[in-house]
């Protein structure tokens, strides 16, 4: 119950009696005390009012209100940030307009109370007139403001979101100090303004982490196709301060982002960010998937197909399967699909991973098809040992004889596990023009090609060989 003792001493000579007295009232919660407190809003101590600024928020009456934005121009900086706490704990609109006011405050706690109280009373009181009607004086404080102000003003303009702020801002990304660089931003990421895109790329290169991860939110934000190549550059170093920022930029920036994206699988440092960074994109990213899957790179179409699988994504014909299949490597899945694998099988011949080019070769053997013989001859003359190898053998195995000459010059060959798959072959084939040469195999240094060469004479069954063997 209110004591109309502890009211009467509101106007007692003591300072320190009256205090005393506000503070009492507020501890009540009793509506009757606002009355008497507003009145002593304006006493000549500021430990008094200070008092009454805290007790009238404690009792959260709406008739404190115009008491306490009288309170908001206070002399003294305490009872301002008071009186902006209790309007915010009393939560009615008319507050807005004066502490949007006292967000120029040059004190921090003060603006920093006056924001809350917004917040409190209203979450989208950026958006109001009275916020609008602010926007000439915060953007004169980013020009004149002393570094705390210049820092606040930013985060407000960039709150309101008034396109007048652009230019401002874009020339305090110059500021020498980091603070008011990064505060502006963070702004221009809200404001969303495409004139923005190419301050926030030159910020990327910002000697302060703090505003080079601002300026990939940022720009992340806007979505400008201009920031997407820089943003992709920032996933070459995943120890930077920016790369998941970076990573959630290009998220931000959605379908445009993607070509950039595959693009940079080609960049080896790059290219495992880029693919989370497709998975994350989510669908818009699978058809630019399923051609890389088509790439010359064995590690971009290995790349590739785990960002589709991670995708949950199925080949929709025979053809994505075996494009799929030959990006794992698992070339039995791919000899399931027979002879529609033959051209992108003849395709691998050309691939710089040798342990690729030696498994087509062999699922085109196993395949068996005659369209690969000319394919299979030209390997013959492969850099790679083992690449000869299996187009020996894969000629061989589809056994047409326009492989014999081929294979003959084959016998020659410095390693000795293709003069084997060659004499091997010839046997298989079973054409005479191959007697000769296989006669000269016998002297070969290598014990198993002389055995297979001896081996082929007797299946050839040519008179000439029969000699020879039983020389």
């Amino acid at each position: 119950m209110l004591s109309w003792f502890t009211v009467r001493q509101l106007t007692s000579k003591d300072e320190y009696k009256r205090k005393e007295a506000a503070e009492k009232l507020g501890e009540t919660g009793d509506t009757a005390a606002v009355e008497p407190l507003t009145k002593a809003i304006r006493d000549e101590s500021y430990l008094v009012r200070l008092a009454v600024a805290e007790a009238l928020g404690k009792i959260k009456d709406v008739r404190a209100v115009e008491s306490l934005m009288e309170a908001l121009r206070d002399r003294d900086s305490d009872v301002r940030r008071a009186a902006a706490e209790a309007l915010g704990k009393i939560r009615n609109s008319r507050a807005v307009e004066g502490l949007v006011h006292l967000l120029k405050d040059d004190k921090v706690n003060v603006r920093k109370a006056a924001s809350e109280a917004l917040d409190k009373i209203d979450p989208n009181w950026s958006k109001s007139a009275a916020a609008r009607s602010t926007v000439p004086a915060f953007v004169t404080a980013l020009k004149t403001g002393d570094v705390e102000m210049q820092q606040t003003a930013a985060e407000i303009l960039g709150e309101i979101g008034d396109a007048s702020a652009v230019d401002p801002l874009i020339h305090l990304l110059k500021d020498k100090n980091a603070g008011s660089r990064k505060a502006s931003a963070e702004a221009l990421g809200h404001l969303r303004d495409p004139r923005a895109v190419e301050a926030l790329v030159h910020c990327l290169q910002d000697r302060d982490a703090g505003v080079r991860d601002e300026a990939v939110k940022a720009l992340g934000r806007i979505a400008d196709a201009r920031a997407i190549e820089p943003l992709v550059a920032e996933l070459k170093n995943p120890f930077s301060d920016a790369f998941e920022l970076a990573k959630k930029a290009l998220v931000n920036a959605g379908a445009p982002a993607v070509p950039a994206l595959v693009a940079a699988f080609h960049d080896r440092t790059a290219r495992k960010a880029a693919a989370d960074t497709l998975v994350l994109l989510g669908k818009p990213s699978i058809p630019a998937l399923v051609e890389s899957l088509k790439d010359p790179d064995d590690g971009i179409r290995a790349e590739a197909v785990r960002a589709l699988e991670r995708l949950k994504w199925t080949p929709a014909n025979a053809e994505q399967r075996i494009v799929a299949a030959i990006a794992r490597q698992e070339f039995d899945d791919v000899l399931a699909e027979g002879a529609q694998a033959l051209p992108h099988l003849v395709k691998l011949l050309a691939d710089p991973n040798s342990l690729v080019r030696e498994s087509a070769i062999e699922a085109l053997g196993r395949i068996g098809d005659v369209r690969a013989v000319p394919t299979l001859i030209t390997a013959l003359k492969d850099p790679d040992g083992g690449v000869r190898f299996q187009a020996a053998e894969a000629l061989g195995s589809i056994g047409d004889p326009s492989a014999v000459e081929p294979l003959i010059l084959a016998l020659t060959d410095e390693a000795d596990a293709v003069r084997v798959a060659a004499v091997e072959s010839l046997a298989t084939i079973g054409d005479v023009l191959a007697v000769t040469p296989l006669v000269g195999a016998l002297k070969d240094s290598e014990p198993d090609v002389r055995r297979g060469a001896a081996y082929a004479l007797g299946v050839l069954g040519d008179p000439r060989a029969t000699d020879s063997l039983a020389a």
